[in-house]
C-alpha cells in the first residue's frame, strides 16, 4: 500500500430479531461509508434449535433476517452477509 492509499473501513454488525437491530445495522453503515468500505452483517443461528423447528427452517430464518437488515442499507461500497450457528 503507497502513501497515498488509506486503508478501507470494514465494520462488522452483529444483528438479531430486536427493533433496535435495525437502529444499529443503520449506525454501521454510515461507519462504513467511506470509499471502499464494507459493512458485514452477522446473524448467529442459537443452539439448540427451538423445539420443532428443522435446520432448514433456521437457516431460511436466519437468512431472511438477513436480507430484511440489508435492504436499504445507504454508505457503504459493499455489504456482506453471514449467517453462523452457536450458542
Amino acid at each position: 500500500m503507497s502513501n497515498m492509499e488509506k486503508p478501507r473501513t470494514v465494520v462488522l454488525c452483529g444483528i438479531d430479531q430486536s427493533k433496535a437491530s435495525q437502529e444499529v445495522v443503520t449506525a454501521a453503515a454510515r461507519q462504513a461509508s467511506s470509499p471502499g468500505g464494507e459493512l458485514h452483517l452477522v446473524h448467529c443461528l442459537p443452539l439448540p434449535l427451538d423445539a420443532g423447528q428443522s435446520t432448514t427452517q433456521a437457516l431460511e430464518k436466519g437468512r431472511e433476517l438477513l436480507e430484511q437488515a440489508s435492504k436499504g442499507v445507504v454508505g457503504p461500497e459493499r455489504v456482506v452477509l453471514h449467517l453462523a450457528a452457536g450458542a
